[in-house]
Order: structure tokens, then sequence, then C-alpha cells
């Protein structure tokens, strides 16, 4: 079994995410969308290669793959045993955009 660890900026993205359903819908929604984010993360324990690489090139050849959970991308990357929960974003955005500067960081 991996072991997940959600990097802030991953829980920064949840609190925005809840914070924009709580605005448009409410307490419930906010709940449900940030329960189903989890749930989703929560899979990657078993068989986090299981999931498919991000489609942008770039990010795939540096290991990065996804979980969906309804639009909302959770990008991950496995490193030895540990899941590391790096964005949450909406897949309807140019969300590669967000990482070109992080990929730099990392050179």
């Amino acid at each position: 079994m991996f072991e997940i660890k959600i990097l802030k900026t991953a829980w920064d993205d949840i609190e925005r995410i809840a914070d924009l359903h709580m605005a448009l819908s409410g307490p419930n929604s906010a709940r449900a969308v940030t329960d189903g984010i989890l749930n989703s993360i929560e899979k990657l324990k078993e068989f986090p290669s299981g999931f498919p690489t991000v489609p942008e090139d770039e990010m795939s050849e540096a290991g990065y793959r996804m979980v969906i959970y309804k639009w909302y991308l959770s990008i991950y990357r496995i490193i030895d045993d540990i899941v590391y929960i790096y964005r949450v974003v909406d897949g309807r955005k140019n969300y590669p955009k967000l990482f070109r500067g992080f990929l730099e960081e990392e050179r």
C-alpha cells in the first residue's frame, strides 16, 4: 500500500474549490465536492500507477499522473512508495500552464 502526501499547494486548491462551491451552492455542495476529491485521492493508495499520465508531454515525461473526480484533476507523482499530490485543478481550464513554472523550478 502506498502512502499519500497532499502538499500544501493541493490543500490550498481544495480549499479554493470548497470556497467556490460554498459561494455558489452552499455547504452541502462544498462538502460533496471536497469529499469526492479526497475519496478519489484515497484510491491511489492501492494502485497509483493505474491512472493515466497527464496529456501534456513535458509533465507526462516527468512522471505526473492524474486522478479525476468530475472535472477536477488531482495531479500527482509517485516517488518510491509515496504518492505526492501537487495540485488539484479544474480540467476545463489550462492546467498545464500552472505547471510550466513548477517544472522549471524542479530542474
